[in-house]
C-alpha cells in the first residue's frame, strides 16, 4: 500500500505527517514499525518523528498522536504540534484556534496565517508544568522540568563547545530518571535571551531544536531570574516563550513559532 505523507519542519525539528482524520491507514500494532522505517535518514524519509493526525476521542477537533524516530510514543512534541496545527489549518478547517487532543491532555493552538510580513506562525498553550526541581544527573547540576514530558536543563558558558551526543546521552539514560530525559544545554545571552542545544529520548543525534524543550528551559529560567518572556536561539531557528498566569492563578506555558512544509510524497509499507 502507498501511504500519503508530508514532510515538514519547525525551526529545523524536521517531521513526516499522515492524515488519518478520515481513515485509519495504518493499523496501531504497525505504526512503531512504520515510524522506525521512514524516520530513517539513509534507507528511508528521515525525520525526527512522525505525527498521525487523526479525529479526536475527547471534545478537540483532531488528535495529536506523535512517535519519535526509534518507535516509542511521545507524550508531546512542541514543534511537531506547530506543524500538526497549520497542516490541520490548510487542509482540514480554516479556524484561528485548535483544541488538540494529546496525551498531556486537550492543548489550545492559535493560528496567525501567513501576512506578506510575517511568516505563518502557531501559539501553542502548552498548560502547566507538571513537576519542576534542581537536581543533579551524572555529575551535572540543573533542573528537571515535566511539561508532559521530561527535561533536564543545565547552564553552560558556550554551548559551542559541548559534546551534545556524548554528554547528552549520558544525562538521557541517567538512572535518576523514570524514563529518561531529553537533555537541553543553554547558554545566557541576556535576562531574557538565551541559546540552547538538545539531545532528546528516541533520537540518535542532536535535535535542532525542540519546541518542549525550549518551553521547560525558559521555566527553569524563569524560576530563577523572574523573567517571563524569553527569546530562545535552537540550531533550527528562533522561538518565543511567555510564562502567564491563568484565572486561577496557575502559571501556564505559550510557544510561538513557525512551521513550513518541505515536500510530500508516498510511500509504500505492507499493512
Amino acid at each position: 500500500m502507498k501511504i500519503p505523507f508530508v514532510k515538514m519542519q519547525a525551526a529545523g525539528n524536521d517531521f513526516v505527517l499522515v492524515n488519518e482524520y478520515d481513515k485509519i491507514l495504518i493499523p496501531e500494532d504497525k505504526k512503531s514499525n512504520f515510524v522506525k522505517k521512514i524516520s530513517d535518514r539513509h534507507f528511508g524519509i528521515g525525520s525526527d518523528g512522525v505525527i498521525f493526525l487523526q479525529k479526536p476521542d475527547k471534545d478537540a477537533d483532531a488528535k495529536f498522536h506523535f512517535f519519535n524516530p526509534d518507535g516509542s510514543i511521545a507524550e508531546m512534541c512542541g514543534n511537531g504540534i506547530r506543524c500538526f496545527a497549520r497542516y490541520f489549518y490548510d487542509f482540514i478547517e480554516k479556524k484561528n484556534f485548535i483544541k488538540a487532543d494529546t496525551l498531556k491532555g486537550i492543548l489550545n493552538l492559535e493560528i496567525f496565517p501567513k501576512k506578506t510580513n510575517k511568516d505563518f506562525e502557531v501559539k501553542v498553550n502548552l498548560g502547566k508544568v507538571l513537576e519542576f526541581s534542581e537536581m543533579n544527573a551524572r555529575g551535572f547540576s540543573g533542573y528537571y522540568v515535566n511539561v508532559g514530558n521530561p527535561h533536564f536543563i543545565t547552564s553552560w558558558s558556550d554551548v559551542d563547545y559541548v559534546n551534545v551526543k556524548e554528554l547528552g546521552r549520558e544525562i538521557r539514560n541517567s538512572n535518576v530518571f523514570k524514563n529518561g530525559a531529553n537533555a537541553h544545554f543553554i547558554q545566557r545571552l541576556g535576562d531574557d535571551e538565551f541559546r540552547i542545544r538538545t539531545y532528546e529520548r528516541g533520537v540518535e543525534d542532536e535535535t535542532l531544536a525542540c519546541g518542549t524543550g525550549i518551553c521547560a528551559a525558559s521555566y527553569a529560567m524563569y524560576k530563577k531570574h523572574g523573567k517571563k518572556k524569553f527569546l530562545i536561539h535552537a540550531r533550527g531557528g528562533d522561538l518565543n516563550v511567555e510564562i502567564n498566569e491563568n484565572n486561577a492563578g496557575e502559571e501556564e506555558i505559550f510557544l510561538t513559532g513557525g512551521a513550513k512544509y518541505v515536500f510530500e510524497g508516498k510511500v509504500k509499507f505492507k499493512v
